[in-house]
């Protein structure tokens, strides 16, 4: 490690970046798990691919929301129309009118 350069730990990822405070440059990134990313070029590129996956599940997630809607909906009505169709005539006893 140079004297220029400064190791920044990511409280949230466990990542180390190796910060070039001279140059203002992240020279090495340091994955957990022993993946390493030279240059900042690479991160961008990675964080992007990582955001393009997470918006592809939440369209994914979505997608199944609506259609156990539409399943839910469907499944409503089936149960109205059949309590519709087996409406009884005579009303249950109000219990206020057996005195």
């Amino acid at each position: 490690m140079a004297r220029d350069t400064i190791i920044y730990k990511c409280e949230c990822c466990g990542a180390k970046f190796h910060i070039n405070f001279v140059t203002r440059k992240v020279t090495l990134v340091e994955r957990p798990g022993g993946k390493k990313v030279q240059g900042l070029e690479d991160l961008v590129e990675l964080t992007e691919e990582e955001s393009r996956k997470r918006e592809e599940k939440f369209r994914h997630a979505l997608e199944d929301s609506e259609k156990e809607k539409d399943r839910l909906n469907a499944l409503f009505e089936e149960a109205r129309k059949k309590a519709a169709r087996e409406k009884n005539p005579e009303r249950p006893p109000n219990p206020f009118d057996l005195d």
